[in-house]
């Protein structure tokens, strides 16, 4: 499948490694399978401070989505990012770059999905963007992602909307598991 063919992209979005991945990987599946024109882009490397061993999160969720019956072309795999942000800064700077601004979905789960629309909405501003949510699980903690969101937002503060250079360098000042990464070093 050529992205730009597709009317419309499901961003899955890693959240570490277990139940809440999978969570989101399958949703994810349940949705591109009712919309086979849809390409899907599964987003997550490993978690900042979290050693990169074994599969990243986006491999294991395109392994997940290819075994619910979603086709291996229709799935891209961006496997840099560490967090929300870098999410959707790799995204953006890995396949949507020259593609004409379409409705982006992105999936993940119900208590991240707000800050997760945030943050695409400021990388990516001319999209338009939906939500879609993966089952809640026991505990997931709401007031935790409103402060997650609180911090994003002063992260993110002072930057203009859809500024990828000036995102990527603060999260190169921020974040050092984000030096080894040629996208992101290139705006330094």
């Amino acid at each position: 499948m050529n992205l730009a063919a597709a009317p419309e992209l499901l961003v899955v979005l890693g959240g570490g490694p277990g139940a809440t991945t999978r969570d989101r990987a399958r949703a994810a599946a349940d949705l591109a399978l009712t919309r086979p024109r849809d390409a899907v882009i599964v987003s997550g490397g490993y978690g900042l401070g979290t050693p990169e061993a074994g599969p990243s999160e986006a491999a294991a969720m395109r392994e997940a989505l290819v075994a619910a019956g979603v086709a291996t072309d229709r799935v891209f795999v961006e496997d840099e990012s560490r967090d929300t942000i870098g999410n959707a800064l790799f995204v953006a700077l890995r396949y949507l770059g020259e593609l004409r601004p379409r409705p982006l979905v992105v999936v993940t789960s119900p208590s991240h999905l707000p800050r997760a629309l945030a943050v695409f909405a400021r990388v990516l501003p001319a999209w338009p963007l939906e939500g879609h949510a993966s089952a809640r699980r026991t505990g997931e903690d709401d007031a935790h992602e409103r402060r997650l969101l609180a911090e994003t937002d002063a992260f993110l503060d002072g930057i203009a909307p859809g500024d990828h250079g000036a995102i990527a360098r603060r999260l190169l000042e921020r974040w050092p598991e984000y030096a080894a990464s040629a996208r992101l070093t290139s705006f330094a």
